[in-house]
């Protein structure tokens, strides 16, 4: 419970960041100490206070915060399962990687969080659908993560996170 507040207001501030019409957001991951995991909750994963969808850059940068902040591994603690930003399917998806963890983070696609992320729209990549590029920053190197969406009703929702090969 030590980090809920946090984490709400990390991701409130992004939500505030990406309102604003930025299309380059950074995140920096919060440092944890080894205090317990908050619970599976929405906590985690905030809904947007008001009934206008979130942008593509809004949503990724949310679940990556929370991805980000989080204390415990966010893989294997299931913490996208009450996320709010992501399809059933790549729900799924990380179920099953999660069942069998092969030491890469799916989410991450790197074996240790970076010390910071920048994320960068790019236009209608994905079947007309705008796809983020997710920048992840470890000290001098960088490795870039495609995220693609999928439209629910009216709502963006991360559909597939492709790791650089």
């Amino acid at each position: 419970m030590k980090h809920t507040p946090l984490i709400i207001s990390l991701s409130m501030s992004l939500l505030l960041l990406t309102a604003c019409g930025s299309s380059n957001t950074n995140v920096t991951p919060a440092t944890s100490d080894t205090a317990a995991n908050p619970p599976l909750t929405n906590t985690a994963n905030p809904p947007p206070t008001n009934n206008a969808p979130l942008t593509p850059g809004a949503t990724v940068n949310a679940f990556y915060a929370a991805w980000l902040t989080y204390s415990g591994n966010p893989l294997t603690d299931h913490i996208y399962s009450v996320s709010p930003y992501i399809t059933a399917s790549l729900r799924q998806s990380l179920d099953a990687q999660a069942q069998s963890p092969s030491g890469l983070d799916p989410v991450l696609c790197a074996q240790t969080k970076p010390s910071a992320l920048t994320t960068s729209l790019v236009s209608g990549t994905d079947g007309g659908l705008d796809s983020i590029d997710v920048t992840e920053i470890f000290g001098a190197s960088t490795t870039v993560v495609r995220v693609g969406g999928a439209l629910e009703g009216d709502v963006w929702k991360i559909n597939t996170i492709e790791c650089a090969k």
